[in-house]
């Protein structure tokens, strides 16, 4: 539901661009609901992988942190 939403606004944007820019009705129609659609592809695709890449991310931040061991004691600490 919020890709028709995201890909609707994202369309109306793109007509109102075109007709300001004084691009005929008809090719002002095609660009919006191509951009619209193509967006609300977009944003439907990205809201169903999001949480495999955040937890891809957090993995990586993790396992990159992992290896650096404890860290030693500055001279001159007595613990």
């Amino acid at each position: 539901m919020l890709a028709l939403v995201v890909g609707a606004a994202i369309g109306g944007i793109t007509y109102a661009t075109a007709k300001k820019r004084r691009a005929s009705t008809g090719s002002s129609a095609a660009a919006a609901a191509a951009t619209g659609a193509g967006s609300a592809i977009a944003f439907s695709l990205l809201a169903s992988f999001w949480p495999l890449a955040v937890c891809v991310g957090v993995g990586y931040l993790v396992a990159r942190n992992m290896g650096d061991g404890p860290k030693a004691l500055g001279p001159g600490s007595d613990g």
